[in-house]
């Protein structure tokens, strides 16, 4: 006499699941990427952790980093049905450093305002390495502030170098400085590869992981080995 109840209370459930798994997964060809992007790290000891970065169109991006130093690598992911992830690693020259930028003028100011922002179109702020070459071709420090911006005189400066893309590629993309008063720069990466004052490239590894709710663990899916970030 409790068969039906019970049967429909297993339906619920099922659907509840379902609902779940397609709220935080989106698949095709029975392999899935994540919904929006998760964070996942290793914290080992002092100053030293270890992040990957899983983003919604399919990317990774891994850094190790510790005392200053930072080493990056990043590539294609994919998540099987019983939740592996299997890491393809790919050359940095495959992934143009700046997606898109804008520019426009508003005034006949003689300063130029430039905005820095990651991949996820938050601003980069303070800590990335910047150079501003003057008409001599002298380059100076600059910063930018807690909204990504640095704000330049136009007439005295011609370009901005991104100094960390010049240790990521070998050679400064640079943003040269025309009549526009703003410009917006979207970077392709997350603003984690962009921070540290030496940065280098890993070498591409193999890599499977499998994904559950606090963490990225080991295929014996008992040994954690990134935990999930808020």
């Amino acid at each position: 006499m409790h068969i039906l109840p019970l049967a429909a209370t297993a339906m619920r459930l099922l659907k509840t699941i379902l609902l779940l798994f397609l709220t935080v997964f989106v698949c095709t060809a029975g392999t899935c990427q994540l919904k929006s992007t998760k964070r996942f790290t290793i914290w080992k000891g002092g100053l030293c952790d270890e992040t990957i970065i899983l983003d919604s169109l399919g990317y990774f991006f891994k850094e190790k980093g510790c005392e200053g130093n930072s080493s990056i690598s990043f590539g294609r992911y994919k998540i099987s049905k019983d939740n592996i992830i299997s890491f393809h690693f790919l050359p940095f020259d495959s992934l143009q450093p700046i997606r898109a930028i804008k520019r426009f003028k508003d005034s006949n100011d003689s300063t130029i305002t430039i905005t820095l922002y990651d991949r996820d179109a938050k601003p980069l702020s303070y800590a990335v390495n910047l150079e501003a070459v003057d008409s001599s071709g002298k380059q100076h420090g600059v910063s930018a502030d807690e909204n990504g911006r640095v704000v330049l005189n136009r007439k005295r400066y011609n370009d901005l170098l991104i100094v960390p893309l010049l240790w990521i590629y070998g050679q400064q993309p640079s943003l040269v400085i025309g009549d526009e008063n703003n410009i917006e720069v979207y970077m392709s990466f997350p603003g984690l590869f962009l921070a540290y004052n030496k940065i280098t490239t890993d070498k591409a590894n193999k890599l499977q992981l499998v994904l559950k709710k606090d963490g990225l663990y080991r295929l014996n899916r008992k040994t954690k080995v990134y935990s999930a970030s808020k």
